[in-house]
């Protein structure tokens, strides 16, 4: 049969060439005009307007292809069963079901066990499986032919694959049957052919226009070619080279741009000579576009003295190359093109680009100018306020309890619990339920951790003053506000398996407890709208525990965008490779030009390999490559194009993309020298962005406060400050600065020293020396914080190890022992240049010996120090404490000359609990008074204007951390040497 309608092609400009192709039609209202997307339809009626000048016109239908009106399809859909279409979540859920039915029907397979064990597994394979069976019904393949796959010669691990893929081939399309539904890309098919038969039975009486489609799909091809049977209509195919030879034409393979046309021509029975261009719509560059895609075998042509005549500068003009060292530099450099453009009135930019990375970072480059850009894909769904509160909560669920996820839920922005001002809660919530020392371990525990917190506040001389400061009405509402948190959050405590329509309904009502009344939200309003769409097909998902629920949803809601209204005046926009077909700009960019991202790697994917898919008569992988090298020669047919790619992706270096370097060696044979063929200016541009006009490096920071601001009063603990890290005593006692504990930080040492020196504390103090008082005080310390698998599994025998150990040693020192004072609070009263000094101490433990001189024992969990280290004074607390005891009084009794200097490590590790003599009784008297002559000269220097207080002046080594060497910039200091 001769066809009938006019084929044409267009390769820039399309949506201008198709708008006056339009116009020219009798009867506009009368047009039917079939495009890729949804936006082209928008695009298309802006440009009609456009271009007609007219303010008010009459437009044709226009659709998506795929968008068939059902009412005017009922004339052939007689025998057609058409189904409601099970939504691609409601598949993945589906084939999750079936996938762990044949897991426990096939447990020999170890991919049957990985299934079982791990429902992130589950959920994996569901979605490659779900990927591969939607590809099947839109090439419209019967996955029945798996069957097939057992006769060949596959490798032992494919066993399991296509033993699975035999059950779903044959129980998916009863599932779906027996559940009502049929796939999405089934339906879409039957609708397209069933629009295709209408076409042939000749019901369509007014024309149809056709334009942008390459027909990839076999359905869409069938449209196609009833659309072409009809002398009224239209076919307009974007990028076709119509001039390219037949012969070279047939012998294309998947991997050409043109690849594509060959099938979909072959169908309509043309050759691309029997294709016109649009009138006005002169092809751009396409011998430069034809050479660089010319066949491997072929390209030793491009050296024919023809073929360089044919390539004239002009294929070159206003074509520029790229290459940005890395990622970052290459999103910016197009964000200065961009904002180059908008310098100009009227002029328009489009970044088109398969990657979603590089189109944020672009938006969020031309942010720092207000410069707003129409991004096609939107923004995912879960980056919106509202969608981050869900995820917070999922991966609560899915992921785990732990502090950090509380604090990103507590602080983020869209969080009320329906409370006013519920921000000022949250600030109370962080300072004490987030930073406790042993944090809540799961959902149900805020409120007993928040009443424990309170109790330790009222008697913790060592916690932080902002605590401490807290009064009653002020816990009060802490606590309160623990508990509503509590409560909100308490459904996902319950991660027993159950059907997922009741997890789906616990996490939801958490959400809305979150959120409180911004329900109202665009964002909150979608999302809520996508759950109940998941609700419609939650049956189908098998039944699980909350945290695959939880898995499950994330999936689900990952591929849903958000899209804010589009401002009018916007003249940047971001597109996708399909919807870039129809589109036209003043400059186009084609970014992301890396191998493996434009195009993307040719993957088979899990399930078949390219002998497989042969097997099954479905497209190769590699004829992906080719539509993607079809929307690159679209991109580079516009008068203006950029092409820019990166030499690394985040720390991995890549390449250029294949595009890139068959036309760069093109370029170079057109005299073109490498170097030259690339612009640098706006990676000059973006590289000046962040560069400083003037760079004056500073040195490590001196402080010098005033005199009348330094401190007077120091404990012995803070002397060995004042000489390892002055930065510290000036950041604490001249700023009054104190750290908070970091949030979710893991029980450190400081806590392990804290808990078993107030257990030995408490043990001394009652008298009783035996292993059962020390293990009963250990006990009562030790009781808040067992809920700490580390803390109750490795701290709490290691302190039952030293309590063994422990009471034997002091079985050897009470011996001559005639009092014990604990934890005992001393200090002396001094002058330095005639300014008031204190020096104070709260020693361990003193003990009077019989003959009536002092033993002065200090605890340590840790190392204690060295003897050299206490002798040069760098360690000073046990010989100053002895100054003091020697100059005044520990309390009302303790004085007197020191015999003994003791450290007794209690680690609890191999030697659980060891006796450190540091000093001799001889030693100890020169030591005291040369170390407390010392203490008087260091402090002196302090009371000089002019001395500053030092970071990290005598550190015992670099790794050695200082709550303040953020303050003190040490890290910026010391890597600038």
């Amino acid at each position: 049969m001769r066809l009938r309608a006019q084929v044409w092609t267009a390769s820039t400009g399309l949506l201008s060439a198709l708008a006056t192709l339009l116009l020219q039609q009798p009867v506009l209202e009368d047009l039917t005009v079939l495009v890729p997307t949804r936006r082209a339809a928008r695009a298309l009626s802006g440009r009609l307007r456009e271009v007609s000048g007219k303010r008010a016109l009459v437009l044709p239908r226009i659709r998506p292809i795929g968008d068939e009106d059902e009412d005017l399809l009922q004339a052939v859909m007689a025998e057609a069963d058409l189904l409601p279409a099970l939504s691609p979540v409601g598949q993945v859920f589906l084939l999750q079901h079936m996938l762990l039915e044949w897991a426990r029907q096939t447990p020999q397979h170890a991919l049957a066990r990985d299934v079982l064990a791990s429902g992130s597994q589950a959920l994996g394979l569901a979605q490659s499986l779900s990927a591969l069976f939607s590809q099947s019904e839109t090439e419209e393949i019967e996955l029945s032919a798996t069957q097939a796959l057992f006769d060949m010669d596959l490798a032992q691990h494919r066993e399991a694959m296509t033993s699975l893929l035999s059950v779903v081939a044959e129980r998916m399309p009863m599932e779906l049957q027996r559940m009502g539904y049929m796939s999405a890309a089934r339906r879409r098919n039957q609708l397209i052919r069933l629009e295709a038969a209408r076409i042939d039975l000749g019901l369509q009486k007014k024309p149809i226009i056709a334009a942008g489609s390459t027909g990839t799909n076999p359905a869409t091809r069938a449209l196609l070619k009833a659309i072409s049977a009809h002398s009224q209509n239209h076919l307009v195919l974007p990028g076709l080279d119509h001039s390219l030879p037949d012969d070279a034409f047939l012998a294309l393979d998947p991997q050409h741009p043109q690849y594509a046309f060959k099938i979909l021509l072959q169908e309509l029975s043309l050759l691309p000579s029997d294709v016109e261009p649009l009138p006005s719509n002169a092809p751009l560059r396409s011998r430069l576009i034809r050479e660089t895609f010319r066949p491997a075998s072929q390209s030793e042509k491009w050296r024919a003295p023809d073929t360089l005549n044919a390539l004239t500068q002009d294929a070159v003009n206003d074509l520029s190359l790229l290459q940005a060292p890395d990622r970052h530099l290459e999103a910016r450099a197009i964000a200065v093109l961009m904002r180059e453009v908008v310098e100009h009135p009227q002029h328009t930019a489009a970044l088109v680009t398969p990657d979603r990375d590089l189109a944020q970072r672009v938006t969020a480059e031309l942010s720092r100018w207000n410069i707003a850009i129409d991004d096609s894909a939107g923004q995912p769904l879960l980056s919106s306020p509202a969608g981050q509160v869900f995820e917070q909560v999922l991966m609560l669920a899915g992921d785990g309890f732990s502090t950090a996820r509380l604090a990103a839920l507590l602080h983020n922005p869209f969080v009320t619990c329906g409370i006013e001002n519920f921000a000022e809660n949250a600030a109370l919530l962080d300072l004490t339920l987030l930073r406790a020392a042993v944090p809540a371990q799961h959902f149900t525990d805020l409120v007993e951790v928040m009443m424990r917190l309170r109790q330790e506040a009222l008697g913790n001389r060592h916690g932080h003053r902002s605590v401490q400061a807290m009064d009653e009405e002020t816990w009060t509402i802490a606590i309160r506000s623990s508990s509503i948190f509590q409560s909100a959050l308490s459904p996902l405590a319950n991660d027993a398996e159950a059907p997922f329509q009741q997890h789906l309904e616990r996490l939801q009502s958490v959400f809305l407890a979150l959120i409180g009344d911004a329900t109202g939200d665009p964002a909150a309003a979608q999302l809520l709208e996508s759950l109940a769409g998941i609700a419609d097909v939650a049956t189908v998902h098998p039944v699980c525990r909350m945290r695959d629920a939880a898995l499950s949803l994330r999936d689900a809601l990952s591929e849903e965008r958000t899209r804010p209204p589009r401002r009018d005046g916007m003249r940047l926009a971001i597109y996708g490779l399909l919807e870039a077909r129809l589109m036209q700009a003043d400059l186009v960019i084609l970014g992301g030009l890396n191998e493996g991202v434009w195009p993307k790697i040719a993957d088979p994917g899990p399930w078949v390999n390219r002998s497989m898919r042969a097997a099954l008569g479905m497209q190769s992988p590699e004829r992906e490559t080719g539509i993607t090298a079809h929307d690159f020669a679209m991109g580079l047919s516009h008068p203006r194009v950029v092409l820019t790619w990166s030499q690394r992706i985040s720390s991995e270096p890549v390449v250029p993309s294949r595009f890139v370097l068959r036309l760069r060696v093109l370029l170079e044979m057109m005299g073109q020298k490498k170097d030259q063929q690339l612009i640098a200016w706006p990676i000059d541009y973006a590289q000046r962005l962040d560069k400083p006009s003037g760079f004056s490096p500073h040195l490590h920071p001196r402080p010098n406060p005033p005199i009348e601001t330094r401190p007077r009063r120091f404990s012995v603990t803070e002397i060995e400050r004042l000489r390892r890290d002055p930065y510290e005593v000036y950041a604490r006692r001249v700023l009054t600065l104190q750290p908070l504990q970091p949030i979710n930080m893991a029980p450190d040492a400081r806590l392990r020293g804290t808990l078993f020196h107030d257990a030995i504390g408490r043990w001394l103090a009652a008298g009783d020396v035996t292993l059962t008082a020390l293990n009963d005080a250990g006990t009562t310390v030790f009781a808040p914080y067992m809920s700490t698998g580390e803390i109750r599994f490795f701290w709490w025998p290691k302190f039952l190890r030293m309590a063994e150990a422990l009471v034997h040693l002091e079985r050897e020192l009470g011996a001559d022992v005639a009092q014990r004072f604990v934890e005992i609070a001393g200090s002396h009263a001094f002058e330095v240049a005639g300014v008031p000094h204190v020096l104070s101490a709260r020693a361990d433990r003193i003990d009077i010996l019989s003959n009536g001189t002092l033993r002065i024992v200090d605890y340590k969990t840790g190392a204690p120090p060295s003897s050299k280290t206490v002798k040069v004074g760098l360690a000073p607390q046990l010989t100053l404490e002895a100054a003091i005891a020697a100059k005044s009084k520990f309390g009302e009794q303790v004085a007197g000359d020191t015999s003994e200097l003791l450290y007794i490590q209690v680690s609890g590790n191999t030697k659980a609990a060891e006796l450190k003599l540091v000093l001799s009784a001889a030693d100890i008297a020169v030591l005291r008074e040369g170390h407390f002559v010392g203490l008087v000269k260091l402090l002196a220097r302090y009371q000089d204007p002019a001395q500053p207080y030092l970071s990290r002046a005598a550190m015992e080594s670099d790794e050695q951390p200082s709550d303040f060497d953020h303050l003190a910039r040490f890290r910026e200091w010391a890597l600038g040497g």
